[in-house]
């Protein structure tokens, strides 16, 4: 995914909808999406961004919008071309998820909202910490970013949600940050486009 992911941010969307009936597959068993809950969000968080998704050999690019409306966060997906493909109100930790009649794209949204929590809105101290029963690690080398969720128990060198976040250095592939989710079995390419 990191060769697809330096090819530039033309290509985030490459991975368009194509009529698929489900972008994405069911999760692995267990996959664990704990977000922080709604009302410990910022009031102004509002964010706009591109995303490229790869689950199980299925690739979807999409844009994302998100903002805390009044106590609630809502996240609507779209495809390239502008149609709505879900729309997923957070109230606290509960999740309302609307996409139609189709699961693959209730799965594709909670694969996007796993990905804004861990990635954007899980607040750490910046050298790591915990998220409900995970263990965080953060680190800083070369310039990059990185951060890591993992079980508790578990001391191997591969986590189950790893996340490398943009070069500080401006070059080819900046501004791109890149996960990969064991637990749910997914990969993103994300680019913030704005927000706060």
């Amino acid at each position: 995914m990191r060769g697809a992911a330096r090819a530039g941010c033309c290509l985030i969307l490459v991975g368009v909808l194509c009529g698929c009936a489900s972008p994405a597959r069911p999760p692995k068993t267990g996959c664990p999406v704990v977000p922080v809950p709604s009302e410990r969000l910022p009031e102004a968080l509002a964010l706009r961004a591109r995303l490229q998704l790869e689950s199980r050999g299925r690739e979807v690019g999409l844009e994302v919008v998100a903002n805390r409306v009044g106590d609630d966060f809502v996240i609507v997906g779209l495809a390239t071309h502008g149609l709505r493909l879900f729309t997923v109100r957070q109230h606290g930790r509960e999740l309302d998820v609307d996409a139609g009649d189709d699961p693959g794209l209730s799965y594709l949204a909670l694969f996007v909202v796993d990905v804004l929590h861990r990635a954007y809105l899980i607040e750490t101290s910046g050298t790591g910490g915990s998220w409900g029963e995970e263990i965080v690690e953060e680190s800083r080398r070369d310039g990059v970013r990185t951060r890591s969720f993992r079980a508790p128990g578990t001391e191997s060198a591969a986590s189950q949600v790893a996340i490398e976040y943009p070069d500080e250095f401006p070059g080819q592939g900046a501004g791109l940050t890149e996960i990969r989710n064991d637990w749910c079995g997914y990969e993103a390419v994300v680019a913030r486009l704005d927000g706060q």
